[in-house]
């Protein structure tokens, strides 16, 4: 009695055969764990089973690491980023305190250029630490009511009135900022995080270098 034909399927392409007494297994797929068992004698598909257990292990560790290690970075991003929070915060109080200390005009409007740059760069930062899941990122600097950093003489260089104290303190401040970002940066953020803090180092270091040259003007 003639056999009917199974239905024409789309079947993948058969990548090895291996024999068992009057079967023939067939793997199409190791990636996907795809096999089929043919009986010799009817020539039919007797069986198709769609095995899991075949999958890429590669591809499942994957899956398996995924979340964790997503959560792992995650988390680092945002101590990276909080950690320089509290550095634009503490520059951000120290140039206000500097604006306040000095008579001469184009420093104080200096200062307070400064002093305000640093509160736009940490609400930047405190965005983008949102994005990447901190609920709450850093708002305060690194020491609630005291300066850190670099920042900690300015008060008495303050109380001195010494325009090259003050901006040596300044100098002072920057040089810990600069090194701040220099370790963000080699931390391996995200594009977008990275991108970011790459703008805002250049006008750190760029305020940095000002401030120098400031300092030198005025020991003279």
């Amino acid at each position: 009695m003639p056999v009917t034909p199974a239905p024409t399927t789309r079947t993948p392409t058969l990548m090895f055969l291996c024999s068992f007494g009057n079967f023939r297994i067939g793997v199409s797929s190791i990636q996907t764990g795809t096999f089929f068992i043919f009986h010799c004698s009817l020539r039919v598909c007797v069986l198709a089973v769609r095995n899991r257990s075949f999958e890429s292990l590669e591809t499942k560790r994957r899956a398996d690491l995924r979340p964790d290690t997503t959560y792992f970075y995650m988390k680092k991003e945002n101590t990276v980023l909080n950690n320089l929070i509290e550095t634009l915060k503490d520059g951000q109080e120290g140039f206000k305190q500097a604006a306040e200390g000095v008579s001469n005009p184009n420093l104080k409007s200096l200062f307070r250029d400064y002093s305000q740059q640093r509160s736009r760069f940490a609400t930047a930062l405190q965005t983008e630490a949102r994005r990447h899941g901190e609920s709450d990122p850093e708002t305060s600097s690194s020491a609630t009511g005291a300066l850190h950093r670099g920042w900690i003489n300015l008060k008495s260089a303050i109380t001195g009135g010494d325009e090259h104290a003050i901006l040596a303190e300044c100098e002072r401040g920057e040089d810990s900022a600069v090194e701040e970002y220099k370790k963000a940066l080699d931390d391996g953020l995200t594009p977008s995080a990275q991108e970011l803090v790459s703008r805002q180092f250049a006008e750190i270091k760029a305020a940095h270098d000002r401030i120098k040259s400031l300092r030198d003007a005025a020991k003279g």
